[in-house]
């Protein structure tokens, strides 16, 4: 196998960040890791190959602003946090509690200085209908966010999450 090789998937609408995320992540069980860049955010020529010469298995590393507009998780990482918590749809939060469970693990949790350009919240700018719909999916993604964290098991960390129809239909966008 080539270890350069390189997938890059359009996910289809409706998943979630989440969702497209752990899609990713399981399609791909046997990659050193996986980079997640938003949909408007791009590397300056040059610049990815200074990214990927500090990727790991064994931590985060996020680059641009915000710092989850473009983040490698190591396989390592993945193998012990586990996926993206689902529940948070369509967006945010999800990365927040991601990182939190990483940081109780000691897992590293890195920050590099490779310029990466983003366009922050392009979708969300250019269309009314859809900063009304995240005003409301924004705020309960933010009170589950709490409520997860504010109930904690013995570890430190929140119980598992899975998907959740109820959820799915309330936060759904269409």
């Amino acid at each position: 196998d080539d270890p350069m090789r390189v997938y890059v998937w359009r996910m289809p609408y409706g998943l979630s960040v989440a969702g497209s995320w752990n899609l990713g992540i399981k399609a791909m069980p046997y990659s050193d890791g996986w980079l997640l860049l938003n949909s408007d955010a791009w590397f300056p020529k040059g610049t990815l190959e200074a990214y990927a010469e500090s990727l790991r298995t064994d931590h985060i590393l996020l680059a641009g602003s915000p710092p989850w507009c473009c983040a490698w998780i190591g396989r390592d990482v993945v193998q012990r946090v586990g996926l993206f918590c689902e529940r948070f749809h369509p967006a945010y939060f999800e990365d927040n509690d991601y990182e939190q469970r990483a940081r109780i693990m000691s897992l590293p949790v890195e920050y590099s200085s490779v310029d990466v350009q983003h366009d922050n919240s392009s979708t969300l700018g250019r269309n009314e209908k859809y900063q009304k719909k995240n005003a409301r999916t924004f705020a309960a993604n933010q009170a589950y966010l709490q409520f997860r964290w504010a109930n904690v098991a013995a570890d430190g960390l929140p119980m598992p999450a899975e998907w959740d129809l109820f959820t799915r239909i309330r936060n759904g966008w269409e």
